[in-house]
């Protein structure tokens, strides 16, 4: 009697550790995870005016030149990224909904205009990936257009977006690669070219806010239907800086800019 009672106190045991064990695991906290920062996604300008320092004998040749180079980038992000862009910066606002596994949605509707536009922004882990896709519906015009998908490392260090041009053309537009640094928020921003068949298709500007020195910042910026290396170098704190394009200048030199904006001396690196 004794051995029956000690085989079933055993079996006990063991079905309690095992619902346990069960309990612990069906109850463990999902995560949502995080969407990395704007500066991934969003191109920035170079910030300057000229306009209350203008004069006849005051020239900004060079710092205008650069600024109206990014501003090229700048203004796809404004214009053609419009949607995706706003729906970017207000999710990041936004409470995720557990969907399963390690699924998430941010679901929220915003207008620009007089357009109500309806968003989902999808996020799951996978291993060591977080995968991301932003489903856009605008009522009676366009519904669940995939705007962008996205992959990262979990440690949102690096990663890549791929931005459909819009929906009624509906092909790869922009990949957009980029680093992040989370001490310290630098990192670095390329925004490629990939339309298929499109005269820029391989065109880029490369963005970075981690350099040492006397300027903390470039863009490289290449034109493909002109085959131009333009390569920009500013001081962000200052506002000075330089920049190098052989088919604007005919030359191969650096052409700066001070912190009045002002055209200034350049020193050259030795060769």
């Amino acid at each position: 009697m004794k051995i029956k009672l000690s085989k079933i106190s055993l079996l006990l045991a063991f079905v309690v550790i095992i619902s346990g064990t069960f309990s612990l695991s069906s109850c463990k906290k999902k995560v949502a995870p995080i969407i990395p920062p704007e500066s991934t996604f969003v191109l920035s300008g170079i910030d300057g005016d000229t306009t209350q320092k203008s004069s006849p004998n005051i020239l900004f040749e060079n710092f205008t030149h650069a600024a109206l180079k990014v501003g090229f980038w700048t203004a796809i992000t404004s214009v053609t990224m419009a949607v995706p862009v706003k729906a970017y910066q207000i999710a990041l606002d936004q409470e995720p909904k557990h969907v399963q596994g390690e699924k998430w949605v941010w679901e929220f509707q915003f207008g620009i205009g007089l357009s109500i536009y309806t968003v989902q922004l999808y996020g799951e882990t996978v291993e060591d990936q977080v995968n991301w896709e932003l489903h856009v519906t605008l009522p009676g015009v366009f519904e669940d257009f995939v705007w962008y998908t996205g992959t990262h490392n979990v440690e949102g260090t690096s990663g890549q977006w791929i931005l459909y041009k819009s929906p009624t053309e509906n092909t790869q537009f922009l990949q957009i690669d980029w680093t992040h640094n989370n001490d310290d928020n630098t990192g670095t921003l390329k925004y490629t070219n990939i339309e298929p068949e499109g005269n820029e298709n391989g065109g880029y500007v490369y963005y970075g806010n981690d350099m040492d020195g006397e300027y903390n910042a470039f863009f490289d910026i290449y034109n493909k239907g002109l085959d131009n290396l333009t390569e920009i170098e500013l001081n962000t704190d200052h506002g000075n800086g330089r920049i190098k394009s052989p088919n604007y200048y005919f030359d191969d030199l650096w052409h700066c800019w001070n912190e009045n904006l002002l055209d200034d001396y350049c020193d050259q690196p030795t060769k």
